[in-house]
């Protein structure tokens, strides 16, 4: 599916065209904000994502399509399919899967068809780490306990990386990580 979408080669490059981070609002902010231009537009995308999100979850289809992953028998006691709400949540997994994949094609101003491998780990171990870290705080909503395991789970990797550790040392720091 990747090599159709990049058009039948491995890689699509696309230096010099307009992008979220070099036009519209990004091309407003002021030069001394320029370090930190990708950043922004990063962190505004996601909180949109992260409202728009909250704004659905207390939808009844939100609630219904919580309620198919907590409890299948409540959903069919309401007279509504689990099937049907598992194929809405895998639609919304997917649509944002895709607008993270949009976003960090033209931050690196290239699509790669490998660029993508290891997601769904990653998105997993946010879920994992997010929800047994943040849980515990009342006013954090699972939304953005879920973007907060993201950066703890790429912030360890970052640190594993600065300190030179092999790739069986940073797969152990993981798994050490997912069970604490």
């Amino acid at each position: 599916i990747n090599l159709v979408i990049v058009g039948g080669s491995s890689i699509l490059a696309y230096y010099n065209k307009p992008t979220v981070f070099t036009s519209g609002p990004a091309a407003l902010m002021p030069q001394s904000m320029f370090q930190l231009r990708n950043l922004i537009v990063v962190f505004l995308f996601c909180m949109l994502i992260k409202f728009i999100t909250d704004i659905y979850l207390k939808t009844k289809s939100g609630l219904l399509l919580r309620a198919s992953g907590d409890n299948q028998q409540y959903v069919v006691s309401l007279g509504k399919d689990p099937g049907n709400m598992k194929i809405l949540g895998l639609m919304i997994g997917n649509a944002f899967t895709a607008l993270a994949g949009c976003v960090l094609s033209q931050q690196s101003e290239s699509a790669d068809v490998t660029s993508g491998t290891g997601m769904v780990v990653m998105g997993l171990a946010s879920v994992i780490i997010g929800i047994n870290i943040f849980s515990r705080f009342k006013h954090v909503k699972p939304t953005l306990a879920v973007i907060l395991g993201a950066i703890v789970y790429k912030a360890c990797l970052m640190v594993a990386l600065q300190l030179g550790l092999p790739a069986n040392y940073m797969k152990l720091l993981m798994a050490v990580l997912f069970t604490v």
